[in-house]
C-alpha cells in the first residue's frame, strides 16, 4: 500500500509540515503518522470467522487477544517499533495443552515504517522466519497423523518453500501488522474516490493476484477522521493464476483439482476496511475490516476488529 502515496499527498505534507498534524478539508484527508519516541498504544483483536457450506448450518470461531505497539525510535525518515503479543486467558489455555499456541505466546517483533508510518521492512526476520517453520512443521505433522492416508511430504516442503520469502511473511503472516500500517501516507478523497490498481500477496506462492483498491474520506467527528478502504480481485486475471498455483502445492492438490475444475470458477472475494484515527497524532483508533470469499459452495466471511486503548 505504500507504493498509493501520491504528488498531492506529498505536496500537502510538506506545505503544512510545520502544522505537525493530519490535513483535512471539506474533501480531503491525509493519514500521516506524528508518532514520537517512547509513544506506546495497547490493542484489543478479535477475529470471528464463519463458514457456510452448502446447505449445512454455519460454523464459526472467534478468538480475541491483545498486543501493544511501542515507538523505539523516530527520525525525519523512519519509525522503528516493536510490536508484542499479549494474548488473552483463552489463548494462553490453549498455549498450555497445545504446542502450536506456544509459538507465538509473547512473540515480539521489530520493524520499520516510512515517515509517514507505512510498513517498510521487517528487523528481527530470523526470528519470526523461525517461528513460521515451526508452525508448519507441527502443523504439517498433525494433518498426517489425522488423516494417515493423505500424503502431506510434498505440502509441507511446499510450504516451507513459499514462506521462506521475507514478503510472504511480512504480507501474509504479520497481516495484523499489516493491517494497521496499511493505510498511512495516503491521500483520502470524498467525492471522489481514488482507484489504484494493485498486486496482492498469493498466499499459495506464485504471482500476485491482480486487484482494484477504492480509498475514500468519510467522515470527521472532533479528533476522529474515518476512511475506508475496498479492495476486489480482478477475477478474470485472479482465475488462472489461482488454478496454476494450486495445482503446484502438491500432488493431491492436483488430484483435486481434476475432479472438481468447476469450482474455481465460482471463486470470489470483497475485502472492506474502515479506519478511525485521531487527526493530531496520527495513531489509528479502530480498524474493522470485513472479507467475503466465495470457493465453490462455500463461503467463508472473516470479521478482524482491532481496537486501541
Amino acid at each position: 500500500m505504500k507504493n498509493l502515496i501520491s504528488l498531492s499527498l506529498f505536496f500537502t505534507i510538506f506545505t503544512f509540515s510545520l502544522k505537525a498534524q493530519n490535513i483535512v478539508t471539506d474533501s480531503t484527508a491525509t493519514l500521516v503518522a506524528y508518532w514520537e519516541k517512547g509513544d506506546t498504544r495497547s490493542l484489543i483483536i478479535e477475529k470471528t470467522n464463519i463458514k457456510y457450506n452448502g446447505d449445512n448450518k454455519p460454523t464459526g470461531s472467534n478468538i480475541k487477544y491483545e498486543a501493544s505497539i511501542k515507538v523505539l525510535d523516530a527520525t525525519d525518515s523512519s519509525y522503528t517499533l516493536a510490536w508484542k503479543y499479549h494474548p488473552s486467558k483463552d489463548f494462553e489455555k490453549m498455549a498450555s495443552v497445545d504446542p502450536y499456541y506456544q509459538l507465538f505466546t509473547d512473540a515480539e517483533i521489530y520493524y520499520v515504517t516510512d515517515e509517514n508510518g507505512s510498513f517498510d521492512s521487517l528487523l528481527n526476520y530470523a526470528q519470526v522466519h523461525e517461528i513460521v517453520k515451526k508452525s508448519i512443521n507441527y502443523l504439517s505433522d498433525l494433518a498426517a497423523s489425522n488423516n494417515p492416508d493423505v500424503q502431506m511430504t510434498d505440502m509441507k516442503a511446499k510450504l516451507l518453500e513459499i514462506f521462506s520469502n521475507r514478503e510472504m511473511i511480512e504480507q501474509i503472516v504479520l497481516k495484523d501488522i499489516a493491517i494497521v500500517h496499511n493505510y498511512y501516507g495516503i491521500l483520502y478523497n470524498k467525492n471522489n474516490p481514488e482507484q489504484y490498481d494493485a498486486l496482492l500477496s498469493n498466499f499459495m506462492g506464485g504471482e500476485p493476484f491482480p486487484a482494484s483498491i477504492f480509498l475514500q474520506y468519510i467522515d470527521k467527528k472532533g479528533d476522529d477522521i474515518s476512511v475506508s478502504s475496498k479492495q476486489y480481485l480482478d477475477k478474470e486475471k485472479t482465475l488462472p493464476i489461482l488454478i496454476s498455483s494450486f495445482k503446484k502445492l502438491s500432488k493431491e492438490a492436483e488430484e483435486e483439482f481434476s475432479k472438481s475444475p468447476e469450482i474455481f470458477t465460482k471463486f470470489e472475494m470483497d475485502d472492506k476496511t474502515i479506519i478511525t484515527f485521531s487527526q493530531n497524532t496520527g495513531w489509528i483508533k479502530r480498524i474493522q475490516n470485513d472479507k467475503a470469499v466465495n470457493f465453490g459452495d462455500t463461503k467463508k466471511v472473516e470479521q478482524t476488529l482491532i481496537t486501541f486503548q
